[in-house]
């Protein structure tokens, strides 16, 4: 662009690495102008392509280009005043020669910055604040259309009508433990193992413009994580909640108050960890093709830790030393405290054993949670969900560090 070239002050041309020309910049059109060889600038064409065009014809010139003997032999007495028509000065279009050579060009009064003023220069032109606005609105939008569209919705749907197939109206009392069990862990790692991949390979797609727009400073790490964590916290998980949700009623878990806010909000920090995790692998494992490979078989050995398919106490020490270390594990067991502690499970009519409990009639929930291992502090709600928690905290801080460390 013209005024773009206006704002340089000294220029220097080289063809094939000689000097074509070398001084203000405003005189390099009427200098190259008053060339033998050079076409005047064409109307309506940029002084700075002109200029390359120009360079560029002349190295393809036959027997090798004439514009660096040119300066070679003239600049040493030429009269520089006479090219000032683009410098606002007066215009002289003819040559002139002089047998007193030029005085040099003033040097310019410059000095290096010091630290502290280059330090108290501000990094970014807009503030943190308009910054982290900006790109939260930006990734709002970007994940709702992305979350909320047609096939995931279709998809959310016929997760809830296979739900509905296995699961219908199941009866509350010592006939349906397991199936009450089974579904809690299926709600779990179905919809768990989905966030993870697709975290892991939205922000895949992101990484190069993020990479892109860092390198132009147009914001800082740390107002985007924030945007995103809040995007990840709506977007990502709103469908599978809305499953959990639906399928609570539907199945007919616990129907309490209590009980059922209780399991919602289990349920959203363990997707929402799952979806942290989801972000650190994508972030750590830097080639989307490797991610997309890992990915599922850690979220499933996390899962596989949970408590379901093999009691804690049946586990080998060293898995069940490593079960500690999975959101599964804290996630299963809020789940499974929402729906037996404090209550007393109705047998049932029909003539069964019981295959979980003491077999009591009316059966202790306590006893049911007893069984399958959850005792002691871990039977506690609140611990598991602060553990939930924790973990979000943790793999989010470790996500946003190798984030800024990242390129």
């Amino acid at each position: 662009r013209t005024e773009i070239f206006k704002l340089i002050d000294n220029l220097l041309l080289l063809e094939k690495g000689k000097v074509v020309y070398n001084g203000r910049a405003c005189r390099a059109r009427a200098y190259l102008e008053s060339c033998p060889s050079v076409e005047q600038l064409p109307p309506e064409t940029g002084i700075a392509d002109w200029i390359m065009d120009t360079i560029t014809q002349d190295e393809t010139r036959d027997g090798g280009g004439v514009l660096p003997e040119y300066w070679k032999e003239k600049h040493k007495t030429m009269d520089t005043s006479a090219f000032a028509d683009d410098c606002g000065e007066t215009t002289n279009p003819a040559y002139k020669t002089s047998s007193t050579p030029a005085a040099p060009p003033p040097i310019l009064d410059r000095r290096k910055s010091s630290l502290a003023e280059l330090r108290a220069i501000p990094k970014f032109e807009t503030s943190f604040w308009l910054q982290l606005r900006l790109l939260t609105s930006r990734v709002v939008k970007q994940q709702r259309g992305e979350k909320v569209t047609m096939v995931n919705l279709l998809l959310t749907l016929t997760y809830i009508v296979f739900t509905g197939f296995f699961y219908w109206r199941l009866p509350d009392d010592t006939s349906s433990i397991y199936q009450r069990n089974s579904l809690l862990f299926f709600m779990l790692i179905a919809q768990s193992n989905g966030i993870v991949i697709s975290s892991v390979n939205t922000f895949q797609r992101e990484r190069a413009l993020l990479s892109r727009e860092r390198a132009k400073k147009m914001f800082g790490v740390l107002p985007f994580f924030i945007a995103k964590t809040v995007s990840d916290m709506t977007n990502n998980v709103l469908l599978p909640v809305a499953y959990g949700i639906v399928s609570y009623w539907m199945a007919n878990l616990r129907p309490t108050a209590a009980a059922f806010f209780s399991f919602c909000l289990a349920f959203y920090l363990t997707l929402s960890t799952a979806q942290s995790m989801g972000l650190f692998l994508s972030i750590a494992i830097p080639n989307m093709q490797i991610a997309l490979i890992l990915a599922p078989p850690i979220t499933l050995f996390f899962i596989l830790m949970g408590g379901f398919y093999v009691p804690f106490e049946s586990m080998n020490p060293f898995i069940a030393g490593l079960s500690w270390l999975s959101f599964a594990r804290y996630g299963y067991s809020s789940f499974l405290i929402t729906e037996y502690q404090g209550r007393d499970i109705p047998c049932s009519e029909e003539d069964e054993a019981f295959l979980i409990g003491t077999g009591e009639c009316p059966l202790p929930g306590d006893s049911v949670l007893a069984d399958l291992g959850i005792t002691g502090v871990p039977a506690n709600f609140w611990f598991n969900i602060c553990v939930v928690l924790s973990m979000q905290i943790v793999f989010r801080v470790a996500s946003y560090a190798l984030l800024r460390r990242s390129k």
